[in-house]
C-alpha cells in the first residue's frame, strides 16, 4: 500500500505542470547563463559599447560642456554642503568622483551628477535628528554615512534590474516634474541674482521673503547677474541665426556658458582678490586645495540606514525623472536599472571619500544640455576641471560670482520648461492625465519634488486599480462580430499584400506598459523588411553605431522589400491614455526607417472601440474611416477599419512625408536639428 502511494506521488510530481515549467525554465536559464551573464556585465559598463563608436568631432563639445560643469560644481558644492550642515571640504569631495564614474557607467549624455540642494536639505534633517538625540557623531561622518546608505539601497535595486519602477511615472507626471523643477530652479536663483540675503528654500515663501529683504540687494551683484543673462541671450541668438552657417561661430556660441563663467570669474578675481569685503557675492572663501578627509565606517552607514530612506527616495526619483525627461527630449534610450546601479556606486564612493549624497541636478543638467554635450565623455573633463581648480586655481575658483551661477541657471532651466500648450493638451485629451500632472506640480510646490512625483504616481496606480475594479461586461455588437469573423477569414486565405505587417494588441495599453508594447511593435514590424540607410550621419548619437541608427545585423535574414503598411489590431484594447498616444506617435516616426524613399509607412487601425476613438479625437489625432465610400487614401489621416479583411485588402497608396501636428508632451521636436522622425526614439 505504501509503495502504491509513493508511485502515485511520483507520478503526480512527474506530471505536475508547474514543476515541469519550472524545470524547463531552469534548463533554459542554465543554457543561456553564459551569454546572459556577458550581456548583464556589458550593461553595467556601458562605456564598452559606445566608446569604440565615438566620433572625434564631438571632443570639442564634450570638453566645453564638461569644463562648464566642473566650474559650476565647486560653488554649488559649497552651497549644498552648507545646507547639509557639513564642512565645505566634504561637499567638495562629492564633486569629482560622480562625473568620472558616470563616464564609465552612465546611459545619458545630458545628466550632470553631484551634490544637490534636495539631498543637502534632507541630509541636514538626519544630522539634526542625531544632534537632538545628543549622539556625539561628527556631522562629517553622518553626511558620509547617509551617502553610503543611499548607495547601498540604490545598488541593491540596480543589480536586481528594478529600473522598471520608473514606468509608474506616466509622461504627464514627467511633464509636471519638468515644469515644477524648472520653476523651482528659476525662482530659487532670484535671491542670489539680486544679492538678497535671508531667503529660505521654501518655494511658496521665497517671493515674500525676497520682498521683505529687498533692502539687502546689492547693485554690483545685480549687474553681474543681469550681464550674464544678456550675454547668454545674445550668444544663443547668434548661434540660432548664424551657427549653422559658420562652424567657428557655432563653437564659440555653444560654449557660451563656459565662456561667460570664465570671463566673470576672472573679472571677479581681479576686482576682489585684494578687498576685505567682496564687491559682490562670491562662491566662498579661499580653499586649501584637494584634501581627502576619509569616510565613516559601515557601522555608521547601517546606523543611519532607516533615516536615510527619505534621502534615498528623493535621490532616485529626482535622478530617474531627469534621466527619462532629457532622454525623451533628445530621442535616445536610457537604462533605468543601470542608472540605479550608477547611483549606488557613486554614492558609496562619495561617502567613502567623506562626501555627501549625490544625484542628477536640474540646473547643471540644463546647462550641460545647452552646452551641446555629445556624450558621457564630458564627465572626464568635469573631473579634470574640478581637480585642477582645487589644486592649480584653488584661490580663483572661489571667486566665481554667485550672481553668474544664478543667471546661468535661470537661462538654462528656463529653456527646459515644457510648453504650456502641453498642459492644455492634457486638459483636452484626458482629465485624469491632467490631474496627475497637477498633483505633481502642487505636491512639489507644497512639499518637495520627490513628494510630488510619488503623489502623482500613487494617484495613477490607484486610478488604474479602481478602473479595473469597476469594469463591466458589455453586449457584443454586430460590428464586433464582423471584426471577429474578419480576422478568421484573413487566416483562411486572404492574401496579404507585399509590404504589409499585421500586429495585434493583447490588452489595454496605458502608461505602465505603453513603452514596452510600442517597442515590441517596432521590433516585430521590422522582422521581415529592410531599413533604408541613414540619411543624416551628422545626427548620430553617441550610443548609436557608426554604420546606422539602429542595429541592422540581422538584415541578411530580412526581405529586401520595404514596409508600406503597418496594421495594428486594437480589438482587445478598451483603454488608452496620453502616454500611449505619445509613444504611438513616436512609433509612427520610428517606422520611417523601413519606408521606401519618398514614401511614408501607412498606419492602419482595426477594431477601435468608441472610448479609444474618442481619446484619439480629443487629442486631435486625425482618423479616417477607411471602409467608407470617401475613405480617402491615408493622406488626410490614419485610416481605421471595423474588420481585418477590409484593412488588409484596401489598396496601398504611397504617402509622401505626412507629419502629424500633435503636441502631447515636449512640443514639436521637428523644429530641432534632429527630430523624432529621423531616429528610432523613446524605446
Amino acid at each position: 500500500v505504501d509503495m502504491e502511494k509513493l508511485r502515485k506521488i511520483k507520478t503526480s510530481l512527474k506530471n505536475d505542470r508547474n514543476l515541469k515549467r519550472s524545470g524547463n525554465a531552469i534548463k533554459r536559464g542554465w543554457k543561456t547563463l553564459p551569454s546572459a551573464a556577458e550581456t548583464y556585465m556589458r550593461e553595467k559598463v556601458p562605456v564598452v559599447g559606445w566608446l569604440p563608436n565615438y566620433d572625434p568631432k564631438w571632443i570639442a563639445s564634450d570638453t566645453i560642456a564638461g569644463s562648464a560643469m566642473g566650474m559650476m560644481l565647486i560653488p554649488q558644492a559649497i552651497t549644498y554642503a552648507t545646507l547639509a550642515g557639513i564642512p565645505i571640504q566634504n561637499g567638495i569631495q562629492s564633486t569629482w568622483i560622480p562625473s568620472l564614474i558616470y563616464f564609465i557607467m552612465g546611459t545619458s549624455k545630458d545628466l550632470s551628477t553631484g551634490p544637490t540642494s534636495l539631498t543637502g536639505i534632507l541630509t541636514n534633517f538626519v544630522i539634526m535628528d542625531y544632534r537632538a538625540d545628543k549622539r556625539r557623531i561628527p556631522p562629517t561622518f553622518l553626511g558620509a554615512g547617509v551617502a553610503i546608505a543611499v548607495g547601498l539601497m540604490s545598488l541593491f535595486l540596480g543589480l536586481l534590474n528594478m529600473g522598471w519602477i520608473l514606468d509608474f511615472a506616466s509622461l504627464p507626471i514627467l511633464v509636471g516634474f519638468m515644469l515644477t523643477a524648472s520653476l523651482i530652479a528659476v525662482q530659487g536663483q532670484l535671491a542670489p541674482l539680486l544679492g538678497v540675503i535671508g531667503v529660505g528654500n521654501d518655494f511658496l515663501s521665497q517671493p515674500k521673503e525676497i520682498l521683505q529683504h529687498i533692502n539687502t540687494a546689492e547693485p554690483a551683484t545685480i549687474a553681474m547677474g543681469i550681464s550674464t543673462i544678456i550675454i547668454l541671450a545674445i550668444l544663443q541668438t547668434v548661434d540660432q541665426k548664424l551657427g549653422k552657417k559658420n562652424f567657428i561661430i557655432h563653437l564659440v556660441a555653444s560654449s557660451r556658458y563656459l565662456f561667460v563663467l570664465t570671463i566673470m570669474t576672472n573679472i571677479s578675481y581681479l576686482v576682489n582678490r585684494n578687498r576685505d569685503r567682496p564687491l559682490w557675492a562670491i562662491a566662498g572663501q579661499q580653499g586649501n586645495g584637494f584634501q581627502t578627509s576619509g569616510g565613516p565606517s559601515f557601522g555608521i552607514s547601517l546606523l543611519v540606514l532607516r533615516q536615510a530612506i527619505p534621502v534615498f527616495l528623493a535621490t532616485i526619483v529626482q535622478h530617474l525623472a531627469l534621466t527619462k525627461s532629457f532622454s525623451r527630449r533628445h530621442g535616445y534610450d536610457v537604462n533605468p536599472s543601470q542608472e540605479l546601479t550608477y547611483l549606488g556606486v557613486s554614492n558609496i564612493a562619495s561617502g567613502l571619500l567623506g562626501g555627501m549624497p549625490v544625484s542628477a541636478e536640474i540646473s547643471r543638467t540644463a546647462v550641460n544640455e545647452a552646452s551641446d554635450v555629445k556624450s558621457p565623455l564630458s564627465g572626464i573633463f568635469t573631473t579634470i576641471v574640478v581637480l585642477l581648480g582645487l589644486q592649480v586655481a584653488k584661490d580663483a575658483v572661489f571667486y566665481i560670482p554667485s550672481a553668474t551661477i544664478a543667471g546661468m541657471t535661470i537661462v538654462a532651466a528656463g529653456g527646459t520648461m515644457p510648453d504650456f500648450k502641453i498642459v492644455i493638451s492634457h486638459w483636452k485629451g484626458s482629465f485624469i492625465d491632467f490631474l496627475s500632472c497637477q498633483i505633481v506640480v502642487q505636491g512639489a510646490f507644497l512639499a518637495s519634488l520627490d513628494t510630488g512625483v510619488l503623489a502623482g504616481a500613487f494617484f495613477m496606480v490607484g486610478y488604474t486599480m479602481l478602473r479595473s475594479l469597476f469594469e463591466r461586461a458589455d453586449p457584443v455588437t454586430p460590428a464586433e462580430l464582423d471584426i471577429k469573423f474578419g480576422v478568421s477569414e484573413t487566416k483562411r486565405g486572404v492574401v496579404v499584400q507585399e509590404g504589409v505587417k499585421i500586429l495585434k494588441m493583447r490588452d489595454d495599453v496605458y502608461y505602465i506598459n505603453a513603452k514596452r508594447i510600442m517597442k515590441s511593435v517596432f521590433m516585430r514590424a521590422g522582422e521581415d523588411f529592410k531599413r533604408i540607410t541613414n540619411m543624416y550621419p551628422e545626427a548620430r548619437l553617441w550610443c548609436e553605431p557608426k554604420w546606422g541608427f539602429v542595429d541592422d545585423r540581422a538584415s541578411l535574414t530580412r526581405s529586401q522589400s520595404n514596409l508600406r503598411v503597418l496594421i495594428l489590431d486594437f480589438t482587445r484594447v478598451g483603454f488608452v491614455d496620453l502616454t500611449t498616444l505619445t509613444y504611438l506617435e513616436e512609433l509612427k516616426a520610428a517606422v520611417r526607417t523601413y519606408a521606401s524613399e519618398g514614401n511614408e509607412v501607412e498606419l492602419r487601425f482595426v477594431g477601435l472601440s468608441a472610448p479609444v476613438k474618442l481619446r484619439f479625437d480629443r487629442v486631435g489625432w486625425k482618423l479616417v474611416d477607411g471602409a467608407a465610400p470617401a475613405g480617402g487614401d491615408g493622406q488626410d489621416g490614419d485610416r481605421y477599419f471595423e474588420n481585418m479583411r477590409a484593412a488588409v485588402e484596401t489598396p496601398i497608396i504611397g504617402r509622401n512625408n505626412i507629419y502629424s501636428e500633435l503636441n502631447f508632451e515636449f512640443g514639436d521636436t521637428r523644429k530641432d536639428a534632429v527630430g523624432v522622425s529621423e531616429r528610432y526614439v523613446g524605446f
